[in-house]
């Protein structure tokens, strides 16, 4: 008996990474099956059944948009929601199962939880824009396409092997993809591979054809983004005052938008990664039994950075006054401190760790800030633009964790993230139960007022707030009225009211 319980338990930890990103997968596909189309799915689904996707996205090239594989992505996958609920549970599937092979945490149960629960406690805005929206997965698929090309390289690179042949072409169209998809992830790529054959070139004074084609390609994809005479037309008509700004105006604007994307708006994060950090300190200072001024005042920021991660928490029950410098983006505290933040980051990672970890630290710290850096040129800075920086500043709190004293740690933590990711993955479940709930009542009322089409008042339930993006249409909106009455069979005459039950839901 106790030999096939050692077997069991050997079993579980050499599969942990298999057996976790399998529930990942399955978790991910349910609440997605549950997941109604919304907002801009509607439009894209209807030119999806309408018209020839390959050619629609291509004449949006030039009337539109810049995203050619967005725009094909919409048209071809919103008109099947079934195959967005396996694309979606496979994205999340890549994104985890990419993220503990880049950390080295491929037999950590810990590790699993913590990632866990740092992917499904982001804010309700990021979430609702990116994990449940079918529009918004086009933000995703760059992301997991980025974590997956990264995981590959980078272990290549530490190894001092040489790309399969096979999967060379692979990673071509993870880089063409997503740079033809987003431009911050454009970006990343571009940035992240000048990075790579810098590396490679102080290392070994030499940079293989293999990686400079790296670079080639996703410069190809940006520029191809960025030179779209839709892309350009769009904003010109939508974002005129905007183009005239200058360079340093766009940044002043900006400022806040990024302080409040990259820090204040992720607490959680914010608060896992200050934790972390406080801990690889204190060991260091432990195991060298050295305390230098340094140390000191790195520690500092990181309690800073955590109390300020609460603040938000503090001030629904405390609401005083001091608290509100920790919450607004504007204020004197964090337009100086985040930016000394930085700093204090880069000098932790310095001294803390060892060169092959450091050199990681660094490149994904880099990443996530140019992710977030590159949007303050942008007039639409949102919560779904930060997805990047959210993610890379996770896979630094998985390397972190992978150079502490896991022994001991795993037996502090293993509990805690057990509680927490059971609380906030029921939190998940029981909301978009509700959706699904919901949008079943809808269909009731939807099919009620097809069947009597004479109505032109019509009243559509509305669903629970911090749950779904675009699901509920507001009376200025009239393009999302117009293809949702049509997506859904309505007259097209009739006027829309969306409301929230009374008795609630």
């Amino acid at each position: 008996m106790k030999q096939a319980i050692k077997r069991f338990n050997a079993f579980i930890k050499n599969n942990i990474i298999i057996i976790s990103t399998l529930f990942v997968i399955l978790f991910f596909y349910l609440i997605s099956s549950k997941t109604p189309l919304a907002g801009d799915d509607w439009g894209y689904a209807l030119n999806g059944m309408k018209h020839n996707p390959f050619e629609l996205a291509y004449e949006f090239y030039f009337t539109w948009s810049g995203r050619f594989f967005s725009e094909l992505y919409g048209f071809l996958v919103t008109p099947n929601k079934w195959l967005w609920n396996f694309l979606n549970a496979g994205l999340f599937g890549l994104i985890f199962y990419s993220i503990l092979k880049i950390s080295g945490l491929k037999k950590s149960i810990v590790a699993a939880l913590l990632l866990l629960f740092l992917m499904i406690s982001v804010k309700d805005e990021l979430r609702m824009e990116t994990y449940t929206w079918l529009m918004g997965t086009t933000y995703l698929i760059p992301l997991a396409l980025s974590l997956f090309y990264f995981s590959v390289v980078l272990k290549n690179i530490e190894k001092y092997t040489r790309l399969n042949g096979v999967m060379i072409p692979v990673l071509w169209l993870s880089l063409l993809v997503p740079s033809l998809m987003m431009e911050n992830a454009a970006v990343i790529f571009v940035f992240g591979n000048f990075l790579i054959c810098v590396y490679l070139y102080i290392r070994d004074r030499n940079v293989p054809i293999t990686y400079i084609s790296f670079f080639v390609i996703s410069l190809i994809g940006l520029v191809l983004l960025r030179v779209s005479p839709g892309a350009s037309a769009r904003a010109i008509r939508d974002h005129g005052e905007w183009l005239k700004m200058s360079i340093i105006d766009q940044l002043i604007f900006n400022y806040s938008n990024f302080i409040r994307l990259t820090f204040i708006e992720h607490r959680y994060l914010v608060l896992v990664f200050s934790g972390l950090s406080l801990i690889k300190l204190l060991e260091n200072w432990m195991k060298n039994r050295k305390f230098s001024f340094l140390h000191g005042v790195l520690m500092l920021f990181f309690i800073i950075s955590a109390f300020s991660s609460l603040t938000l928490t503090l001030y629904s029950r405390f609401p005083l006054e001091f608290l509100n410098q920790f919450i607004e983006p504007t204020s004197l505290f964090n337009t100086v401190f985040w930016p000394l933040f930085i700093v204090a980051v880069f000098g932790f990672i310095t001294i803390a760790f060892k060169e092959s970890l450091r050199l990681k630290l660094y490149f994904f710290v880099l990443l996530a800030g140019v992710s977030n850096g590159v949007m303050m040129l942008s007039p639409i800075f949102g919560y779904r633009s930060s997805l990047y920086t959210v993610y890379y500043m996770i896979v630094m709190c998985l390397i972190i964790y992978s150079s502490l004293n896991r022994k001991l740690l795993s037996k502090v933590f293993i509990i805690p993230l057990i509680v927490l990711c059971y609380l906030n993955l029921n939190q998940l479940w029981d909301k978009y139960n509700l959706v699904e709930s919901v949008h079943n009542t809808r269909l009731g009322q939807i099919q009620y007022y097809k069947d009597n089409p004479e109505i032109k008042d019509i009243w559509l339930i509305r669903y629970p707030i911090y749950s779904i993006h675009g699901g509920d249409i507001e009376v200025d909106d009239t393009y999302h009225m117009d293809v949702f009455k049509e997506y859904y069979g309505l007259n097209k005459d009739a006027v829309l009211n969306f409301y929230f039950p009374e008795e609630g839901y």
